[in-house]
């Protein structure tokens, strides 16, 4: 199964660049109001709107009510924590959400603590820093040229190794078929055997998975403090917005099938003593805990499922259009345990 990325999906895109039809700014009396903050998984470009997980939440919550539920995804691919904070100032909070949630995926923390996008050719972006305890928006006016600059190198390279460097950068295709072989160990190892590609060692681990380390660095404990700060200032707004606070993980692959976390240990080297693939997981549970945050984990549910269904693209690390549906059946079932059954607007 491949996913979808259609012109369609472009061109659905409302006036405020929300993916879907037009929101009206102002809510309805009646109307239950929910806002999702989130980057890829959220925006699902992958999958067709009506298949997004925000879409088959909305239907299910309004199959048995008389006064409607809207929910309005603002989720951006590639967006960050500290940028779904900009978000929701900015668009969020326009739209009057009763329930406000932030979807998190394992690469936001990592980038919550860095001045540029994934590595998609995004450029540089603003970010925070916690000074004096409080969050401050920095590298803002967003300067311009190239967001990462590599570290002068000794020795000569090759033709080769300079093209391979240069189709890394500005090659979303050469990263693609990179990505597939390396995951396909059939064909990693018969490259590898005949010299066309080098071992993966743990070294060659890249920086944003870091966060599966037992043991992390001080960068990936600094990247969490980021993130935990962004998590919390989201909540604080959208309390003082009379909005309700939703955390909820968007677990990666790795952490529900165990054949992709094997894959994951043989191309970085790395063994279960001090690598985790649910340690984004646990740390999301503790801050939601420590800062009394209601957190919806479907982890639990897919992997219980994992054996009889396929929730991910094979060629991707998105939910695929069956991920997408049980993970909006799920937070259906927790929204309308948690929040509506007792709402005095509905």
């Amino acid at each position: 199964e491949r996913p979808r990325r259609h012109l369609q999906m472009c061109i659905r895109d409302s006036s405020r660049g929300v993916r879907g039809p037009e929101y009206a700014v102002e809510k309805p009396a009646a109307e239950y109001r929910i806002v999702v903050l989130g980057d890829s998984f959220a925006e699902g470009m992958s999958v067709d709107f009506e298949d997004l997980f925000s879409e088959v939440m909305k239907r299910r919550l309004n199959a048995e009510r008389v006064e409607p539920i809207e929910v309005i995804n603002l989720g951006v691919s590639g967006y960050s924590t500290d940028q779904q904070l900009l978000t929701y100032r900015s668009e969020g909070m326009l739209y009057q959400p009763d329930l406000t949630i932030l979807l998190v995926y394992d690469n936001d923390i990592w980038f919550n603590a860095r001045d540029f996008y994934t590595s998609m050719g995004r450029g540089n972006k603003p970010h925070f820093e916690l000074i004096d305890g409080q969050l401050e928006m920095v590298n803002y006016p967003v300067p311009t040229g190239r967001p990462v600059k590599r570290p002068a190198r000794s020795e000569p390279r090759s033709f080769l190794a300079l093209i391979k460097e240069q189709l890394s950068e500005h090659s979303q295709l050469y990263r693609w078929v990179r990505g597939r072989i390396q995951n396909t160990a059939t064909i990693r190892n018969f490259l590898i055997s005949i010299g066309l590609m080098n071992p993966i060692n743990a070294a060659a681990v890249p920086p944003m998975y870091s966060v599966y380390a037992k043991n992390p660095s001080a960068e990936v404990t600094h990247a969490w403090r980021m993130s935990r700060a962004l998590i919390d200032e989201i909540r604080r707004e959208a309390g003082a917005a009379g909005s309700e606070f939703l955390l909820v993980h968007a677990p990666p692959k790795i952490a529900v099938y165990e054949e992709y976390w094997r894959i994951f240990k043989e191309n970085y080297g790395v063994e279960d003593s001090g690598w985790s693939p649910r340690r984004v997981n646990e740390q999301l549970a503790e801050i939601a805990d420590d800062l009394a945050i209601d957190f919806y984990n479907p982890l639990p549910a897919l992997k219980n499922e994992e054996a009889s269904q396929s929730f991910y693209f094979k060629v991707d690390t998105h939910w695929n259009s069956n991920g997408n549906r049980r993970v909006g059946e799920l937070l259906a079932e927790h929204i309308d345990a948690t929040y509506l059954r007792e709402s005095s607007k509905i």
